[in-house]
């Protein structure tokens, strides 16, 4: 039965009839383990005697296995552009989605927290920008957040920068994207791109 693992994914379960002979003191079965490239906490199931003829159950008629992880590679997160671009528009916000990206599978839940902060010349933007955009210039809404990927399942999530449009001559802007491990073994900690904010005024 399963724990934590499961059936039919980490392990084949089985069940059946175990027949001892007079001069019989042991038997046994077998479990299948199903190998996997999914980096991966230990797992568990459970293994059950019952129904016992012409004899009784001791006190271990139940036992826990633990299936542990042969070392594969946590993943490594990363944005899918740096920098990300865009025209600002003359009025209103436009949404912009940013993609975070896992390089391969996980077999255990991981959850990244997303930030946005104020950007600033080069090198912390890209080479050209000296212009900062900043949330008390109305440049773009702070975001902030967490993004879960669920095991063996999600490689990639998304979330929205809203960049504020306005008719004011200036230089191109640039805001920096964080993102950060918050639970899960990944081989990063962190991960940073930019979104680049273009001028289209004259």
């Amino acid at each position: 039965a399963a724990v934590t693992a499961a059936q039919g994914l980490d392990y084949t379960g089985t069940s059946g009839t175990l027949t001892f002979a007079v001069s019989d003191t042991t038997k046994t079965f077998t479990v299948t383990i199903n190998g996997d490239s999914l980096n991966e906490l230990t797992e568990t199931f459970t293994a059950t005697l019952s129904s016992p003829t012409n004899a009784t159950l001791g006190t271990t008629f139940a036992i826990t296995e633990s299936i542990s992880d042969d070392g594969d590679t946590a993943p490594t997160f990363s944005f899918s552009a740096a920098p990300y671009e865009l025209f600002e528009g003359n009025s209103g916000t436009t949404a912009v989605t940013i993609t975070a990206n896992l390089d391969r599978l996980s077999g255990q839940n991981i959850v990244l927290t997303y930030s946005t902060s104020d950007g600033a010349a080069a090198p912390t933007c890209p080479t050209g920008i000296t212009q900062g955009a900043t949330v008390s210039g109305s440049d773009y809404s702070s975001a902030t957040g967490q993004l879960t990927y669920t095991a063996g399942t999600d490689i990639s999530k998304t979330f929205t920068v809203n960049v504020t449009g306005d008719t004011t001559v200036e230089p191109n802007e640039c805001l920096i994207l964080n993102l950060s491990a918050t639970s899960g073994t990944t081989v990063n900690s962190t991960a940073t791109s930019q979104l680049v904010i273009k001028n289209d005024d004259n």
